[in-house]
């Protein structure tokens, strides 16, 4: 298991958008690695920056201080598998690295009502596209790095069947890997329907509108 911890220059718990560091605690072998956090070098999107490399780390739990994360980090990493570790901002690190792994067994795959910020912290990088325009260059990026990953998992399945291991170590990987791709579908349909509600107001919003629920049925279907 594998348990990620945001601090601050303090060396205490602080939030995803705040966070100067990422210490990362695997309790099978022991080993910490300390990585610099994304949010340092940006000036929006911070929290969903820090998310998406805790995915592609094979974070198991997350430390989260109340508003550390807003409703599309908090979104994509539930999709993405993750769990939660509420604790108060500014608990110590050392307190938490020395019983990091007796404390993971209370994580959860949800956070306390309240703990989620209302609204995301930082304005949106760019303008949104249209729900008929292309993906923009960024999120084209991003989902092809988490389809790099689920190509990975596929691969590892794979191996597992030809090796004939174990139907547990077969389902394990399995739903990782499904996890994986619906953090993908999650990040397509949080720009889809960012953009269709940012157009709402425009003449054509009746067509944008449906365009959003037709996204949501897809999803779902």
């Amino acid at each position: 298991m594998r348990l990620a911890i945001m601090t601050t220059a303090e060396r205490a718990v602080g939030g995803l958008a705040e966070s100067a560091e990422i210490v990362l605690c695997d309790s099978e072998s022991g080993a910490t690695e300390r990585l610099p956090s994304p949010a340092r070098q940006l000036t929006a999107g911070r929290r969903l920056a820090v998310v998406d490399l805790l995915l592609e780390r094979g974070v198991d739990v997350v430390c989260a201080v109340p508003g550390s994360f807003c409703p599309l980090s908090y979104a994509v990493a539930r999709s993405g598998g993750l769990r939660f570790l509420p604790v108060e901002a500014g608990t110590p690190l050392a307190l938490i690295a020395d019983h990091g792994a007796a404390l993971a067994t209370a994580a959860r795959p949800d956070l306390p009502a309240g703990w989620v910020a209302n609204t995301p912290a930082e304005p949106a990088p760019e303008p949104l596209a249209s729900p008929t325009s292309p993906l923009s260059d960024a999120t084209a990026r991003a989902l092809i790095n988490r389809l790099k990953r689920v190509e990975g998992q596929a691969r590892g399945v794979r191996r597992l069947i030809e090796e004939r291991r174990s139907h547990d170590e077969i389902l394990v990987q399995l739903s990782a890997m499904r996890s994986a791709l619906n953090a993908v579908a999650v990040a397509l349909l949080t720009e889809h329907l960012a953009a269709c509600l940012a157009d709402a107001g425009q003449p054509d919003r009746v067509e944008r509108l449906d365009a959003a629920r037709r996204a949501f049925r897809i999803l779902n279907s």
